[in-house]
């Protein structure tokens, strides 16, 4: 599954895609054919990135999940955080390229 507003970048690498290999067929052009393939690479990680698969959570009430895919960085106690109005607990989590960039709401609650 992909995100929905990853559809606007991969079409429009795509299209780009398919427009500079059209061009580089009607002119027999190496440099277009680069150029084509370069994109094509592109759209193609560009689809990675913005993959949405699918996620099994736990059935234990107690239980929590991670919201996002990643490695945590920092683990920090926070006196008075001023969204929540008090003490707080932040937890950095740090995605690279290769991770999936969808951030979950991992337990339920009230904000």
């Amino acid at each position: 599954m992909i995100v929905r507003d990853g559809w606007t970048f991969i079409i429009a690498g795509f299209l780009l895609t398919i427009f500079i290999l059209i061009g580089a067929l009607k002119w027999n052009s190496l440099g277009l054919n680069v150029v084509s393939a370069s994109f094509a690479i592109l759209t193609i990680f560009i689809v990675f990135f913005f993959r949405d698969p699918d996620r099994v959570s736990p059935t234990d009430p107690m239980s929590l999940v991670s919201p996002a895919d990643g490695k945590i960085v920092a683990i920090k106690q926070i006196d008075n955080h001023p969204f929540i109005g008090g003490p707080a607990v932040r937890i950095s989590i740090f995605l690279s390229i290769f991770d999936v960039h969808v951030n979950r709401v991992p337990a339920s609650g009230t904000i």
